[in-house]
């Protein structure tokens, strides 16, 4: 009895240690120095920004150096929360607007009443400095603007913020080149040529982002340097994210992607009833081919054929795509820190509008966000990704091929089938173990090789 009892207790003891490694709500460090990008929904041009963050005295620094009509422009303001006031410097120029402060202070960090959405690893974690893991939180703020924001699980590190707002629809805030502490304090107090500290702010009151807005439209962009639609790597394999929009639960899968074949393969274990099950999409002959089994012993596989509603469309960034705005996730400041993305949105063929991220180089896929009828907001991450494939996981196994019925059931698309994973409450943990696969058993002869784990 008393074994018992250590046992339970020990087994509590686990259980809340598990609970308190869930991410929690966070502060940024209180002196901030780096660069952000500012785009917002319906605009196509973008805006790049360095500022300087002191939570100490509630004041923030944002400039920019930009061409506008092939004419150097500068904008400076400063931003006293304190004192309610903005200062908009020129320092060529040595002019000084002194204008009212409409915001309250609000410190950079995850808000206590926020919502987590989900913990990923940008990039890889197959090696060290391979990847960033980074948090994601939503909530609304006291201004009624609801919010999504990501920071680094280490040092809560802005890297990401989204709002929707009233004057400017969703607004999207990138941050990257981070630095804990400011080079030169001196940068957040107004230079001599300013108004006095006594003196009355004049004009319309500001904000945050109505500052933002007024940079971006006056600075502009450099169109020649936007990026052009991109199409994904013919052959591509990895693991991906998902999750909708009024469902707390994540999934974790594998996928191989082959676009010579217009195939795709997913691959999940579900750790409830101890079972592993992949669909292979065969968009040319328009079939899905659902495979179950035990992965505890991995002899009594069963095959499914459904007939497949979606037609085929290959990965990447559509001709009619429009572009939203480049990044950096992580850092830019040396090779290795971070990684180069561009992020664009529009209207699949059948009215799903569509959010999605890309390598610059490569057009690797990073997120997808799809506005869908049945399920809402969809979202996609994808991490691990490789230029090649397991050419046996998109045959069919022989379990399959035996079965010369038509397709029997509901007719699915691409979504249907990982909303149905999700439904079935994949876990994590299973799937990472076979990115390190041990002699395993066969699946078919031909098949799928699935390892036992």
């Amino acid at each position: 009895m008393k074994f018992i009892l250590v046992f339970v207790c020990l087994l509590g003891l686990s259980l809340g240690a598990s609970l308190d490694r869930r991410p929690k709500p966070c502060k940024s460090p209180p002196l901030v120095t780096g660069a952000f990008t500012f785009s917002t929904q319906n605009e196509a041009a973008w805006l790049y920004a360095g500022f300087e963050y002191d939570a100490f005295q509630e004041r923030i620094r944002i400039y920019e150096t930009g061409y506008y009509n092939n004419k150097s422009v500068t904008y400076d303001f400063l931003m006293h929360y304190a004192e309610g006031v903005v200062y908009q410097i020129n320092s060529t120029a040595k002019t000084c607007t002194k204008s009212p402060l409409a915001a309250k202070w609000e410190p950079m960090g995850v808000p206590a009443d926020a919502s987590l959405l989900g913990q990923v690893v940008v990039g890889s974690s197959s090696g060290p400095g391979e990847g960033l893991l980074v948090n994601t939180w939503q909530g609304i703020r006291p201004d009624g603007v609801q919010y999504m924001l990501t920071v680094t699980e280490f040092g809560c590190i802005p890297v990401s913020y989204l709002a929707k707002t009233k004057e400017f629809g969703w607004i999207v805030l990138s941050y990257f080149n981070n630095v804990k502490g400011i080079l030169n304090p001196g940068a957040l107090d107004p230079p001599s040529f300013c108004p006095s500290q006594t003196a009355e702010p004049q004009g319309k009151p500001m904000d945050f982002f109505s500052i933002l807005h007024k940079m971006k439209k006056i600075l502009g962009a450099s169109l020649d340097r936007r990026p052009k639609p991109c199409k994904v790597p013919p052959q591509l394999s990895g693991l991906f994210m998902f999750t909708t929009q009024k469902e707390a639960q994540l999934i974790y899968a594998e996928y191989a992607y082959d676009a010579f074949k217009e195939r795709i393969f997913l691959y999940a274990v579900d750790d409830n009833t101890t079972m592993i099950y992949y669909y292979l999409m065969d968009f040319a002959k328009g079939v899905v081919y659902y495979v179950t089994d035990s992965y505890k012993n991995l002899t009594d596989p069963k095959c499914t054929v459904s007939p497949l509603a979606a037609k085929w469309e290959p990965l990447g960034v559509p001709t009619n795509a429009s572009f939203w705005l480049p990044y950096v996730v992580g850092s830019s400041s040396r090779p290795g820190e971070g990684v180069p993305v561009n992020t664009w949105y529009g209207y699949r063929p059948d009215g799903v509008k569509y959010i999605m991220t890309v390598t610059e180089n490569g057009c690797i896929p990073v997120t997808y966000l799809a506005k869908t009828k049945n399920y809402g907001w969809t979202i996609m991450s994808f991490m691990d990704n490789l230029r090649e494939v397991d050419p046996r996981l998109l045959e069919p196994p022989s379990i399959c091929l035996t079965q010369t019925a038509k397709p029997q059931g509901k007719p699915m698309d691409f979504f249907s089938i990982l909303h149905e994973m999700k439904t079935n409450s994949v876990q994590h943990n299973k799937l990472m173990k076979r990115r390190n696969p041990k002699p395993g058993r066969w699946i078919g002869d031909p098949g799928v090789c699935v390892w036992w784990i």
